[in-house]
């Protein structure tokens, strides 16, 4: 079976200007296609995250099946403007507006980590947008013909964008030598992603509200919807790990709740790093970060031969350790424990 891919093609006359607002010709718009290799050739850019993959080509979904959204490289930003105030999520858009290729992709993976990757560069085109998301760090880019030539190793949510000014597509099924990356990958990859709020829905969501309900944050069934249970129960658990309590999950609050589940493990007897003592033994110096994977922004660092005190140690490995400004993240590459 054919990959499929979705992107803001042309105006419904198969023009760049000049249409009317929303979606006037179904399959020329905003459409699904066929993957095809571009004449100008792709570069690849995959989210690091798995639950970010998905919220991408979730949302280029909902633009395609949409006929509120048009093409119009003149009007290309009325879609983002109306779309930001409800965390660029296109399912909430309620009047007919215009985009392209690029502004599109640009609210695709705003919705997918709870903010703008686009913001502070002057014109966010093909041109600069792969520049642009390898910058935030959530992003790596997939080099050699196997990537750039053919679907094969293709998944869904990958970013395809032209070497040189052109177009910019969203991958929306896996290739046929990609294998299930989602089902295989480990819940520490998952959740803590993106910022998740009120009205956000996933599968993220879905391990959030699991492990609320594991600690005793009682939020219902877990459906992955993010609604008030969910929002309160998050306050409360915010409120435990005296953090501050806005009902919203970020990287300060992702920290905390992977202290609490590590630490409900150590009464258990599952982890013995909570309490412990590291050393860095990176050759130079180690990063710390705002949460347990490399994805996270780094807070600040730690020179080789430096002692940590250890809070917890997440599932993927990573501990979370004391520093002056509160808790950050250490990979275990990076630091060993000495007593």
């Amino acid at each position: 079976m054919a990959v499929k891919i979705g992107s803001a093609r042309s105006d419904e006359r198969g023009r760049a200007t000049g249409g009317a607002a929303g979606d006037q010709k179904r399959g020329l718009e905003v459409s699904t296609q066929s993957y095809y290799v571009h004449k100008k050739g792709w570069r690849v850019l995959r989210a690091k995250s798995v639950a970010a993959r998905e919220a991408i080509a979730m949302q280029m979904e909902a633009a395609c099946a949409s006929d509120l959204i048009g093409y119009d490289q003149n009007q290309r930003e009325t879609l983002r403007k109306a779309v930001e105030p409800y965390g660029w999520d296109i399912r909430k858009l309620n009047r007919a507006v215009e985009t392209d290729c690029s502004a599109l992709v640009r609210v695709c993976v705003a919705f997918a980590f709870g903010r703008d990757l686009g913001a502070g560069v002057s014109y966010f085109n093909t041109t600069t947008m792969c520049a642009q998301l390898l910058k935030s760090g959530q992003f790596e880019e997939l080099m050699g013909a196997k990537y750039t030539a053919s679907s094969a190793y293709l998944l869904r949510g990958d970013i395809l964008c032209t070497k040189s000014q052109g177009h910019t597509v969203v991958v929306l099924t896996n290739g046929a030598s990609a294998g299930s990356v989602t089902a295989t990958a480990p819940a520490s990859d998952v959740l803590g992603a993106r910022l998740l709020k009120r009205g956000s829905v996933g599968e993220d969501v879905k391990l959030l509200q699991e492990a609320l309900n594991a600690l005793g944050f009682e939020c219902g069934t877990a459906d992955g919807e993010y609604g008030q249970k969910t929002e309160a129960a998050v306050r409360r658990m915010q409120t435990a790990a005296r953090i501050s309590a806005d009902g919203q999950y970020g990287p300060a609050s992702h920290a905390a709740l992977m202290a609490m589940r590590t630490d409900a493990d150590t009464e258990t007897g599952g982890d013995e790093a909570s309490g412990a003592k590291l050393r860095v033994t990176a050759a130079v110096s180690a990063n710390i970060r705002a949460g347990a994977g490399t994805g996270f922004a780094i807070v600040t660092t730690a020179k080789r031969g430096a002692e940590l005190s250890c809070l917890a140690k997440a599932d993927n490995g990573w501990y979370c350790v004391q520093i002056p400004s509160g808790t950050g993240w250490i990979s275990p590459k990076m630091a060993e424990v000495i007593a």
